[in-house]
């Protein structure tokens, strides 16, 4: 009986993760969104999402700017609410993202960061 439910448990994670994985979530502003890592300027996040368009380079370069303090990491995920969506593209793995203008009231930041997932498309009534 115990490794039926094993097997159980086993089979709706697998189908839970490959559902959570087989969808793009549509981020728009006002959405609460989970922030790793918060650039302070416009151009610090730019230059890390170009890099992230051609290849795995922006992890050195996000690193550099991390150094350099330009940009700063949370030690877990923290909420942010959308303010703006900057910009819209598609990774060097295929992945579709958005670069985000957030702000928290709770950690009292604001700044610039990296979500995956693609803007949310306003319907005309």
């Amino acid at each position: 009986m115990k490794w039926l439910l094993v097997l159980v448990l086993l089979i709706v994670s697998k189908v839970t993760y490959a559902d959570y994985h087989n969808t793009i979530p549509e981020i728009s502003p006002k959405d609460a969104v989970i922030v790793y890592f918060l650039c302070r300027t416009e151009n610090a996040i730019l230059e890390v999402a170009a890099a992230d368009e051609k290849s795995s380079e922006s992890t050195t370069l996000l690193n550099k700017h991390l150094a350099l303090s330009s940009c700063v990491m949370f030690s877990g995920p923290t909420f942010f609410r959308v303010e703006e969506i900057i910009y819209e593209y598609v990774d060097f793995q295929n992945k579709n993202n958005v670069v985000l203008r957030v702000s928290s009231s709770y950690v009292q930041l604001s700044g610039y960061t990296i979500s995956f997932g693609k803007a949310k498309k306003e319907t005309a009534i």
